[in-house]
């Protein structure tokens, strides 16, 4: 799953070229892009769980979601995952979402791997 989807239900149309958005303030256009270009592997407790294609080792997952994000390295392959960075999460969200990503370890350093080789 890629952020198509997200974009998709926020009204983006991916496919659209970001020139033809007019009347859009740029920091909008800008984010229905990421939301486009990011790759989305998982949907946890309302949350986006990103890979973003550039980014350096450790694998790692950024948790992003109502303002707040978090990044988790996920210690591959078998985890558990370790918060690593946290702007904005209360501490029982980061228990459930840490409980989560456990659970979903192989998806997420598989997803890893296809996105980073």
């Amino acid at each position: 799953m890629v952020g198509v989807e997200l974009s998709e239900r926020m009204g983006v149309d991916c496919s659209e070229q970001v020139g033809v958005i007019i009347g859009i303030r740029i920091d909008i256009v800008t984010q229905a892009v990421r939301l486009c270009l990011v790759p989305t592997v998982l949907s946890l407790l309302g949350n986006r769980v990103v890979i973003y294609p550039n980014d350096h080792r450790p694998a790692h997952v950024h948790v992003i979601g109502g303002g707040n994000e978090a990044v988790f390295d996920l210690r591959c392959p078998s985890g558990p995952p370790e918060l690593r960075e946290n702007y904005g999460f209360s501490r029982r969200a980061l228990r459930q979402l840490e409980a989560e990503l456990t659970d979903e370890i192989a998806l997420l350093c598989g997803e890893w791997s296809r996105i980073h080789g």
